[in-house]
């Protein structure tokens, strides 16, 4: 299982004027440049559960979650997924599959601190979370509430000239978007 995580069959070295990258099999190319990023493996033999319906637990897109980030089958009401491995209509990205991971955190501590009998009010992972996609200046941003890009205009009441972090989240009213500056800022709200 280490081995599973720090394989790294390919190698990147690049400066600024001239990019190479070595395949496995030792192949070069060379470019301009070369965008470093993630690949992704079948995680399908780490989740080895049973389905309870016709339909497997993983599919062809990953794990199939409720919107609590709960696996979407009544045999495992305890288990969560969230982030890339979960089978869900969005994208991604870094930012739904630590909204995801927030959801699912709060959703555990409610269940462990539910009495047994109790079935605890679980939140709900919108499809899409609101977030700034991208916020350069009061005069240079791209914002996204739910399924839409809003235009500069409609934005403009949530932007002042300083806002941080803090004015973003309270101008957008995200009252339950955990704010933090780095991930070790989160904590659980139940």
């Amino acid at each position: 299982m280490a081995d599973t995580f720090t394989d790294m069959p390919e190698h990147v070295s690049s400066t600024a004027t001239d990019a190479t990258l070595t395949l496995s099999g030792g192949q070069t190319l060379h470019g301009d440049w070369v965008v470093r990023c993630l690949g992704t493996r079948d995680k399908k033999s780490i989740i080895n559960l049973p389905s309870s319906t016709q339909e497997p637990i993983f599919g062809a897109n990953g794990i199939r979650v409720k919107d609590t980030m709960q696996i979407d089958d009544v045999a495992y009401p305890h288990i969560y997924a969230c982030g890339d491995i979960c089978s869900r209509d969005t994208v991604k990205l870094a930012g739904v599959a630590m909204y995801g991971a927030y959801i699912a955190a709060i959703n555990i501590a409610r269940t462990i601190s539910s009495v047994s009998n109790d079935s605890p009010t679980l939140e709900e992972s919108p499809l899409y979370p609101s977030k700034i996609l991208l916020l350069m200046s009061k005069d240079h941003f791209i914002m996204q509430l739910g399924d839409e890009i809003w235009e500069k205009e409609k934005t403009r009441q949530y932007v002042s000239d300083d806002m941080g972090l803090q004015g973003s989240i309270n101008g957008l009213s995200l009252n339950k978007v955990p704010a933090a500056y780095s991930p070790f800022d989160l904590a659980p709200a139940f």
